[in-house]
């Protein structure tokens, strides 16, 4: 490998998944480590359930604090567990501290971890001169002054994850510092009273340019929060997600509010809940009017309760869906079962669909393939089964690759329940010398989570 021309270097590391594969890259040679050094570097994620985790965050760390021209290379650091309180002075505070400071192309930052925050870390974010999105875990108390969110500016998203009375109490200021470039907002909650209609009318009063909002467990959101967005912004939304609001939202009432315009909305996320858990045909006759004019590419809808399939739920969903069939690449239905006859008129009407996550009764797993082979572009399917007395805990994946061979040839990833593999393929020659491709299920290699597993379900 290196004896290639350099020009192969890049095309091939980039599709180099696991970052260990990608180290073992920059020992072939100088030019090759040219090449993969940026790329090992350029994105940093780090999950509570890696082995050792604490320990990989503080090495990281100490490479970064050590090494300012590896940090140049970080664009994006992912950070879901991190040493806090008492594990923080053990390393040092300053190591932290001057890592965060040699990554000046950080554009990027997720830190989620409740109590690993600081005011120090904080003001050391405030200074990176490239940051753009960023991610935290708003639980301030006894961590962090939530004064010092202030001193973050020229953000494009913002997402704050838990928030307390003390975040709650400067978001209006710190989205109002952040208006002229902000552009996505998301706040999610377990279930939480303390974002209110008030604040999102604050909020959304001057940041006039957001294309993705999102709001997650807000108990005391309504239609009147969401209405204020709506009305408010200088131009249509691209992506709305809103999930596990008050059960006084009222669809039909957001419909029928004046300059809801939704003409640039690609994606769309829905909780059912309350009275429509038990009137699915009444929720849909109030969305339905809502979304008809929006360009959806993208359809997510959750219920907050497990919903069986229903014999006239089938012209309710071809209702919601005919008039975006034709643009939808992606589709997920989550705690509500679907009929054969609605996954077929889904893949077969639906020609541009590439991702596809559904719930099904597992005894009409068999008879899934031909139904799914109508989805000619299909690249993600993941498959959720209600568990019920008798069925297995996993599909058997001699099962599963049985039916992975009845898909499109596009698939290349799969997964049942809490099961996820990638779609492996192999050259094969048969007994006249011809070769063809073999289709199997291989581990799950990526290093970002599997989509399944990041949905919130509320």
């Amino acid at each position: 490998m290196a004896h290639l021309p350099l020009e192969l270097f890049p095309v091939i590391f980039e599709n180099i998944l696991k970052p260990s594969q990608l180290a073992t890259c920059c020992l072939i040679s100088k030019a090759a480590s040219s090449f993969a050094i940026p790329l090992l570097y350029d994105r940093i994620l780090i999950y509570a359930w890696h082995k050792g985790a604490k320990i990989k965050v503080v090495q990281v760390f100490n490479t970064l604090a050590k090494r300012r021209n590896l940090a140049r290379y970080v664009h994006s650091l992912e950070l879901r567990d991190f040493p806090k309180g008492p594990e923080i002075d053990v390393y040092g505070v300053a190591v932290f501290l001057r890592a965060l400071d040699n990554c000046i192309n950080l554009q990027r930052c997720i830190w989620t971890r409740d109590g690993s925050l600081n005011n120090e870390i904080l003001q050391s974010l405030s200074a990176l001169p490239q940051l753009q999105s960023l991610t935290i875990n708003g639980h301030s108390a006894r961590f962090y002054d939530a004064r010092c969110l202030l001193n973050i500016r020229g953000l494009r998203d913002i997402c704050v994850i838990m928030p307390s009375a003390e975040v709650v109490r400067v978001l209006v200021e710190w989205a109002e510092l952040n208006a002229s470039t902000l552009r996505g907002l998301e706040i999610i909650c377990k279930t939480s009273p303390l974002i209110t209609n008030e604040h999102l009318g604050f909020i959304a009063c001057s940041c006039i340019n957001l294309e993705r909002l999102r709001l997650v467990g807000c108990s005391k959101v309504s239609h009147d929060g969401v209405s204020s967005f709506l009305h408010s912004n200088r131009i249509p939304m691209v992506e709305l997600a809103l999930e596990g609001l008050s059960s006084s939202f009222k669809w039909v009432d957001l419909s029928l509010k004046p300059h809801n315009n939704l003409t640039r909305m690609r994606s769309i996320t829905l909780s059912i809940g309350g009275e429509a858990e038990s009137d699915f045909s009444q929720w849909v006759n109030a969305v339905a009017p809502l979304l008809r004019s929006a360009p959806l590419e993208e359809m997510q809808i959750y219920s907050t309760g497990p919903r069986p399939g229903d014999p006239t739920d089938n012209e309710l969903w071809s209702r919601l869906i005919t008039p975006h069939a034709a643009r939808l690449t992606r589709f997920s239905v989550h705690r509500m079962l679907l009929l054969p006859i609605t996954i077929e008129d889904i893949c077969t009407r639906c020609s541009q669909l590439e991702q596809l996550f559904i719930a099904v009764p597992y005894a009409i797993f068999d008879s899934l393939g031909p139904l799914l082979a109508s989805a000619r572009n299909l690249r993600t399917l993941h498959l959720n089964f209600p568990q019920t007395f008798g069925d297995p805990p996993l599909v058997p994946p001699d099962k599963a690759a049985a039916l992975v061979r009845q898909c499109s040839s596009t698939l290349t990833q799969l997964g049942c329940n809490t099961k996820v593999w990638q779609v492996v393929r192999h050259i094969r020659t048969d007994d006249q010398g011809n070769s063809y491709i073999e289709r199997s299920l291989g581990k799950y290699e990526k290093p970002d989570i599997p989509e399944q597993f990041l949905v919130v379900h509320t």
